[in-house]
């Protein structure tokens, strides 16, 4: 736990095993740790740094968004393909399939929701055994149901990364990397990008490419995604 103000590590926290995902809940001081291991999520008392409840969920969540209208937890489970949504009493109120069209397997790998809409946003990959091709989902937060389709489908090859959502303005950026390869022994390219979508239904449409794209100077790959809503500056992380 690291204080804003000093910059300065303040108290370490023990969770599950192979801590992944974690978000805050800034109306109830709540932290929401995704515990890949055991398949749980630990939710840490802001207020004393201590855990409060241990929840289980599906098999490997490795990310986690909060409704703050809500005060709801979204957390992906990645090799369960789907979500868990912990509910203001710290247990498991809903469980969201991530399931592809025609039995083509989906795997979610991060989430991001927009307050305004309350619509929840699941990107990951969708395979067939022969390819991987980056897609995104979302699930309305207001009643907690998947909705039908996909929201977009790109024809690149491998896996969006990491997803955020500007508040202020409802544009969200998702991150991707690009693979070429056969089998199991995929190698990045040098093609990467940071897409553009909007998250209040100005721009989105179905299974498209026609998303804008905005080129990094990272050479290998894409990690992360983070927005300042104040200032519309969006940060990415990579390796170069």
């Amino acid at each position: 736990v690291i204080d804003g103000n000093t910059r300065a590590v303040v108290a370490t926290v023990p969770v599950g095993e192979f801590p992944w995902g974690i978000a805050v809940d800034p109306g109830t001081r709540k932290v929401y740790v995704a515990n890949a291991g055991p398949s749980t999520v630990s939710i840490i008392d802001g207020n004393t740094n201590t855990v409060v409840q241990s929840v289980p969920v599906g098999e490997r969540p490795t990310a986690i968004a909060i409704n703050t209208a809500t005060h709801t937890a979204y957390v992906v489970n990645t090799n369960a393909q789907n979500v868990s949504i912990i509910g203001p009493s710290f247990d498991v109120v809903a469980t969201i399939p991530i399931a592809g069209p025609d039995l083509t397997a989906s795997t979610p790998i991060t989430i991001a929701i927009d307050p305004v809409t309350q619509f929840v946003y699941v990107a990951g990959y969708l395979h067939n055994g022969t390819g991987f091709w980056p897609a995104m989902r979302m699930i309305d937060g207001a009643t907690n149901t998947s909705i039908p389709g996909l929201v977009a489908q790109w024809t690149s090859d491998w896996s969006v990364e990491a997803l955020a959502i500007n508040r202020a303005t409802g544009w969200g950026y998702s991150v991707w990397n690009l693979a070429t390869g056969q089998g199991d022994e995929l190698f990045p390219s040098d093609k990467f990008a940071d897409h553009r979508f909007d998250a209040r239904g100005r721009l989105l449409t179905p299974l498209h490419d026609g998303v804008p794209k905005i080129a990094t100077s990272f050479t290998r790959s894409l990690h992360s995604v983070a927005v300042d809503d104040a200032r519309n500056i969006v940060y990415v992380t990579g390796t170069m």
